[in-house]
């Protein structure tokens, strides 16, 4: 099971106005997916690219995801070391060629099962940041940050075309408002919103958010794609905490 957070820059007691700002995925539900992965099997990985250029494995030590790993006797990848290699995607339609770390190819190949846990927060780039916004995290992050431009929706839909989470898990214990990557704001949202069609998934979290799906860029990109489920089956309460 290879499971990857969000790790943007951790703001922790840094002197700011609030103690923490919810940027990156929570410990605490890390610590509870880790335990629940035990019970079918030993190999556990947690991976990331943490965002703003700042080393992952720095990131890893400010949110105590190292501790949580050790803990769990789960291994830490940082994907900026591992090797990279090159896929062409043939569907895609702005990023043909895709570099990734060489673990992520047990995903491709159906050998890992794959899980994302992104924050439910809100973007500067792409109005809100969640399951699909996730998969930028898979690059390294040299790569990571010089993708962040011109038609960042599509590149996004493109990687994947590539790797597709099995399953997707949005951290709204705390949800994020403002123009992440720039520190956000906490909302009170306590939910977590999980499923196994990741673009669903965000169109859920959308609607909780308070956004229209139909209004977000990259979610409309991901329709177009083919990765909408017309049969989506939601359970649960569709509970709405404005974001800003």
């Amino acid at each position: 099971v290879i499971i990857k957070p969000n790790l943007v820059t951790v703001y922790h007691q840094m002197g700011l106005v609030e103690e923490d700002y919810p940027e990156t995925t929570d410990p605490r539900l890390l610590d509870a997916l880790l335990a629940y992965f035990k019970r079918f099997t030993r190999n556990l990985v947690i991976v990331e690219s943490s965002g703003r250029g700042v080393p992952t494995r720095g990131s890893y030590a400010v949110a105590g995801i190292d501790r949580l790993a050790r803990y769990h006797s789960a291994e830490l990848i940082a994907l900026e070391e591992q090797p990279t290699l090159r896929y062409f995607v043939p569907r895609a339609t702005v990023q043909k060629e895709i570099a990734i770390p060489a673990i992520l190819a047990e995903v491709i190949s159906g050998q890992a099962f794959f899980v994302s846990v992104p924050k439910l927060k809100t973007n500067l780039y792409t109005s809100i940041t969640l399951g699909c916004k996730n998969a930028m995290g898979l690059l390294p992050y040299n790569l990571r940050q010089r993708g962040h431009h011109y038609a960042l929706d599509q590149k996004l839909v493109d990687i994947l075309q590539l790797v597709m989470p099995d399953l997707t898990i949005i951290d709204g214990l705390v949800g994020g408002e403002g123009n992440c990557p720039a520190p956000v704001d906490p909302v009170d949202s306590r939910v977590i919103i999980s499923g196994n069609n990741v673009v669903e998934t965000d169109r859920v979290a959308a609607r909780i958010m308070g956004f229209d799906p139909a209004s977000i860029p990259l979610i409309c990109a991901a329709d177009a794609a083919g990765f909408a489920d017309l049969q989506v089956e939601i359970i649960g309460d569709l509970r709405v905490t404005p974001f800003r």
